[in-house]
């Protein structure tokens, strides 16, 4: 569960940065991180995480809770997820 958490998470904030039109390096410096190090922690094939402390600062950015941050997209996940379990071809 805590993989699936995390790329929910990813996910999320990738698509606020998309809708806020920042781009990684903006974003980065809003959050007191490298971008290198940013990108790494958006990265699906990367073991890069955000501590506790950076999703602290991407919710305080965005204006949402951390639970906001895991939960805004989960049901869409889960559905995209049940759905190819019932039709994995």
């Amino acid at each position: 569960m805590i993989d699936l958490n995390y790329e929910i998470l990813r996910a999320n904030i990738k698509d606020l940065i998309k809708q806020e039109n920042l781009t990684q390096a903006q974003f980065a410096e809003k959050i007191g991180m490298s971008q290198p190090n940013l990108n790494k922690c958006l990265q699906a094939n990367k073991k890069n995480r955000f501590t506790l402390d950076e999703v602290y600062s991407i919710s305080v950015v965005f204006n949402k809770t951390i639970d906001e941050l895991i939960l805004l997209n989960q049901r869409s996940y889960l559905m995209r997820l049940y759905a190819n379990c019932l039709n994995p071809y």
